[in-house]
């Protein structure tokens, strides 16, 4: 499987938008923490994990894509 390199900023910010602390995250997208810890530190997951995230946490695919290097980033949030 083909895997995706996108911003770990990024992945952390629609879990956490989303309200989900990381065992959370992991228990609804049937993974193990540990995977979820390693998304968020090397922003490499396969296209049906991140079609799952953006399922779970409601953020658009082509949000995932972007970069958060600034403050007020999708509605205020800052990291």
């Amino acid at each position: 499987m083909s895997t995706l390199a996108l911003q770990p900023t990024v992945l952390r910010w629609a879990r956490e938008r989303a309200g989900f602390a990381v065992d959370e995250y992991a228990a609804k997208a049937k993974v193990r923490p540990e995977k979820v810890s390693e998304w968020e530190s090397t922003g490499k997951l396969t296209f049906g994990q991140m079609e799952t995230l953006a399922q779970y946490t409601h953020t658009p695919i082509g949000h995932l894509f972007l970069k958060l290097n600034r403050p007020g980033f999708c509605g205020g949030s800052s990291l």
